[in-house]
Parts: C-alpha cells; structure tokens; sequence
C-alpha cells in the first residue's frame, strides 16, 4: 500500500507546474472568500464577480485534467480560450442579475453554473485529444470522458472526506471549550481555498490510477449492457399500450413531456454505453433483433413530448422550463433518427453509426449549452416576451400576469417585462392582489388560496357610513365610545367587511366584563389563471372587541379547521341575520413561554358549549 501510494505522489511530482497552479488558485480563491465575507467590491458587481469566479474555476481545472508532461504550455493556451469564452458568458450572465435587489437570481446563478459544468465536461474531452496531437478517434473520445468524469466524482469525495475529517477536529476542539476553529472552518476564505487544494490534489493523484478509473468504468459499462433491453422493453410495451389509452392522460399529470424526455435519456444513454467503442456491437441473435426493432420507434418519444410542450406553450406560453424540455427533446429526436438513419442503412448493425452521431451530437449539445448563456439563446428572455405578449394580445388580463414567476426565474428579462406592463398600463396590477404564488410551470395547479382580487363592492365604498350600516343582535344596547374608537381604527375592518353586525358576549366567562363580536361578510374575486376558472366566494369574518387594561382592543378570530369559503353571498347574509352562536371552553389552556404564548387552535376537540343561545 505503502510504495503505490509512493508511486501515486511520484507520479504527481512528475507533472511539473500542476502544484503551483492548486497554489495559484488557492491564493485567488482565499481573495475572493475575503471579499465575499466583507462584502466589498466586486461582491456587490455581478458583472465582474461572475467571470472572474468562471475564470478562477475554470481554468486551473481545464490545466489539471488535461496537462500531460511535455504539454503544459500548449494545454494551458487551450485552456486559457475556453477561460475567456466562460468569462464572456459569465459577463452576461452578471449583467442579467442586474440592477441588485429587484429579483431573485437564484436559478439564474444554477442555471449558469449547471450549463458551465456540462460544457466544460465536454470541452475538455476534445480538448484532451487536440493538445495530445493525437488524431480525432471516438474511442479516445469516449474514454476520456468517462475517465474524468470519475476522476471529478472521486476528487469531489476527497473533499467530502477532507470536510467529515475538519468538522470532527472543529468538534473535538469545542469540547474543549475552543470555538475559534470550528469559525474558521466556516470561514469563506478557508473554505474556498481549501476544497480547491484539496480538490485539485485529488485530480492529480486520480489521474494516475488507471487501474482504478478503467475498473469503475468497466462495471458501469457492464451495467448498462444489461440494463439496455430492460428500458427498451418498458419503451416497447409504452408504446404497444398507448394506441388502446386516451393520451390526454398523459398531458393531464403536468409530467407527461418530462417523463418521455427522461425515459429517452436512460434509452440513449445506456445505447451509448451499450454499444461503446471497440467492443463487441452487438446482443446475442434475437436480443439485438428485438433492440433493433425498438431503436426504429424511439423517435415516437421525444415525438410526443414536444407535441406536449407545444400544447401547453399555446396554452400558457413559453416559460424557462418549457424551453429547456423543448431543447432537450429536439436533441433527443435528433439522436433517435440519426441511429434510425443506421438501422436504415445497416439493419442489425445499426451500432456503426453510433460513434458519427454521438460525437456530433456532443458539439450540438455543447453549442447550445453555451448560447443559452448568450441573447442567442437565452431562456429567460424568451421566456419574458412571451408571457408579455400574452397580455398585449388580450390572452390573458393585466391582473394574471405572474409578476412573481418573472421575478422569481426570469431575471433582469423579467425584471424588464413587469417594468414594462406596468409603464403602459399605467398603474400597478400587483397592488390590486393579495399576491401570494401563482404556479407558472407546465399546467400544475398550485394553490391559489390567496390569489384573489380583493374589490371594493358598489355597496362598500370608500367613504362609507359604517355605523349607519350596523346591525345589532340580541337585545338592544349602545356601543361603547372605546369600543368605536377601536374599530375605527382598524382600516382593513372597515374597508372590507360588508353586512357588519355586532353582538354582546362574555368571553371570559365574567358577566361584569362584557365584550363584543363583531361578524361580516368579505368577497374574493378570483379572475382565473391555468385551467382554474374565474369565481367568486364569501367569507364570514368574526372579531373579538375585548376591554384590556385601560382601553379596548380588536382582535380578529381565526378557525383552526380548514373551511370551505361560501359560494353564494345569501348563505352568509342567512348566518349574519340569525348567528346560531355559541360560546365554547377549550378543553386545553393555553401556555406562556417568555414572552411568546401558545396554544392549540379551536377544533373538534373542543368541550361543551357555555351559552347555546344568542345573547
């Protein structure tokens, strides 16, 4: 164990300027931590920050996967173009989470670092093979990407172990009542320098051990030979049971399209695993008939998600999601054809044209992995005019414009868009909502409880006699000038709850202290969004008018069971004229805890009712 871990550290040594460029980066890494956790500049400039974190990743990894002995200088030149590409995409991605503030840019950051990742990992397949000088071969190809991606996964579990071995130290030492080390682990400028280090030993020292990289690729290999008639067999039998089944079925689980996508992916991914470079192509007789058969109808996959796509683009425009599953299964179609294109060439030895169309689809597929990061092809943008043009087309109204899905997944391009809504309608649709999250993606219905227009009714306007329209129930009695006061000063109550009705009741249970409930009707209008219909439904509003201390105070009351709202306005008007009241003791006392106090709300569990009639 002992010499091949000799043999492993000899083998690193040997490739010269690698362990300065871990430095290197280390030292950058442990700037930008600094800057990061002071928040100084460029932590609050995007357009800065995001390129120059690309080109701070980016290229030592480019260096450490790709340099051999003898061919620094020319690995590092390559690597430093596809640096100043990355930085480029990553200027406009910074300029897209701007101006600071105004939206969320969390999936914008995600998406980029998500789209970087998969055009770096194939980059750096043919990067290997044009610094190597060697001629272009699939095979080669095919190897070295398999070989890094494993030597990533195995470098990223080093730093995974680092990390377990630092917080048991951390944890030790605070036993010891010595806290500053487990701060310092937590440090971004410990944190950041310390994965890279770590992270680049591991690709050094990975790199190294072919035994072990070609034996895990090998299993995998293995394992996706014998997994490939598996999924074709559940396409089959898909597709065999579709024409005896509504497909509207599948649309109407809002996962139809990107169940199809994935089930295309496993198929194509363990094609091109199955039928890998130099090795045997084919299945014993009737197996590779029958994965013959079913590689001809794969097309029908990606055939019926886009139509999918497509159905609920026309329905409710294209959104970022929409478009990614739109890309993904055109690139599947294109992969499916062009092994159909074999079969019609070759029949069973179809597996001859995988190499020509993997490897071309691998620079589509990195092609549009790097214009979706572009004004080319960027999703968010797309995303923003369409929904824009569904207002401007009359498709849908101002007030179902999801200003929250802009600002949420779109970025600066929605941003703009609700900017612009706003601008020409000349007032501001969200301050006529009682906005919670409408869902924008692909049909699901989310839950809209609150996402109702809240409108004043011709009966309610703003300069309304309150008192005059005041009913009172029970025997006759004067209302409090405190208890006025009160509600007078609760806005909301006076310029919502129509029918206003007021009762005396004890409460407390002391007939000396008597307190009021005041009961109303409130209205939410509701103007459709998605498949929901528009609608409109009552509420029976109650508050509690209590005497504490010296003044009086309104309370509203809640339910603690999850009531349907009334449809029609006469069903609470009919409770509101007779309240059928009864004042309950809760079985279970509320608690103090500090300051805080709690308490289980009103349910069934409640005990008997004090007052069965109506004060």
């Amino acid at each position: 164990m002992g010499r091949t871990m000799n043999r492993m550290i000899a083998g690193a040594l040997k490739l010269g300027p690698l362990p300065a460029v871990i430095a290197g980066q280390a030292a950058l890494l442990a700037w930008l931590g600094v800057v990061l956790d002071r928040d100084v500049w460029p932590a609050d400039n995007p357009v800065v920050l995001v390129p120059f974190i690309t080109v701070v990743f980016g290229w030592p990894v480019l260096v450490l996967f790709a340099a051999e002995p003898g061919s620094f200088k020319r690995t590092a030149a390559f690597a430093g173009v596809c640096a100043v590409v990355a930085g480029l995409l990553g200027t406009y991605v910074g300029w897209q989470a701007t101006p600071g503030g105004k939206f969320s840019v969390g999936n914008l950051y995600s998406i980029y670092v998500a789209t970087q990742l998969g055009a770096g990992f194939i980059a750096l397949a043919f990067m290997q093979q044009i610094t190597a000088r060697a001629p272009f071969r699939y095979a080669a190809l095919f190897k070295s990407a398999w070989r890094n991606l494993f030597v990533a996964g195995l470098s990223l579990a080093l730093v995974g172990g680092v990390a377990i071995l630092l917080a048991l130290w951390a944890a030790l030492f605070a036993i010891l009542g010595i806290d500053a080390l487990g701060e310092t682990f937590t440090e971004p400028w410990f944190v950041l320098p310390a994965a890279g280090i770590v992270f680049g030993v591991g690709t050094m020292l990975f790199r190294r051990r072919d035994r072990l990289i070609d034996g895990i690729v090998g299993l995998v290999e293995s394992l996706g030979r014998y997994l490939l008639p598996v999924v074709l067999l559940i396409v089959a039998v898909f597709l065999v049971t579709l024409p005896f089944v509504s497909v509207g079925a599948l649309w109407d689980t809002g996962l139809g399209s990107r169940i199809l996508i994935a089930l295309g992916a496993i198929a194509m991914l363990l094609i091109g695993i199955a039928y890998r470079p130099e090795a045997d192509l084919r299945y014993p007789g009737s197996v590779q008939l029958a994965v013959t058969a079913v590689v001809v109808v794969l097309p029908i996959l990606p055939a019926l998600a886009m139509t999918g796509i497509l159905i609920r683009v026309n329905q409710y425009g294209w959104t970022v999601s929409r478009c990614w599953a739109f890309v993904f299964a055109g690139i599947l179609a294109l992969f499916s054809l062009g092994y159909l294109w074999g079969v019609i060439r070759h029949l069973a030895e179809w597996p001859r044209v995988t190499a020509a169309v993997n490897a071309s689809m691998a620079c589509l597929v990195l092609a549009v992995l790097l214009l979706q990061n572009t004004p080319v092809l960027d999703f968010r943008a797309i995303s923003a005019r369409s929904q824009l043009a569904r207002v401007e087309s009359g498709q849908i109204e101002p007030e179902q414009f999801d200003f929250q899905y802009a600002l949420r997944e779109l970025a600066r391009p929605g941003h703009v868009a609700a900017e612009q809504l706003v601008a020409e309608l000349a007032y501001d649709p969200r301050q006529q909502m009682a906005v919670t999250e409408y869902v924008a993606e692909d049909g699901m219905q989310g839950q809209p409880a609150r996402g109702f227009i809240m409108r004043d009714s011709d009966a309610d306007p703003p300069d309304r006699d309150f008192w005059a329209e005041l009913s009172y129930r029970g025997e006759p009695f004067a209302v409090p000038d405190g208890v006025r006061e009160a509600i007078e000063e609760d806005s909301w109550l006076l310029s919502r709850t129509e029918h206003p009705t007021i009762l005396r009741v004890e409460l407390d249970g002391d007939p000396a202290s008597g307190e009021y409930l005041l009961l109303g009707m409130s209205k939410s209008e509701f103007p459709g969004w998605r498949e929901l219909p528009p609608h409109v439904s009552y509420h029976l509003d109650a508050y509690a008018i209590v005497h504490v201390g010296d003044g009086w105070y309104v309370e509203p009351l809640r339910t603690g069971e999850n009531l349907e709202p009334f449809k029609e306005a006469e069903q609470v008007l009919e409770l509101l004229r007779d309240p059928p009241l009864a004042v309950m003791r809760p079985q279970y006392n509320h608690v103090r805890i500090g300051g805080n106090v709690y308490g289980i709300p009103p349910g069934d569990w409640s005990s008997g009712a004090l007052d069965e009639d109506t004060p």
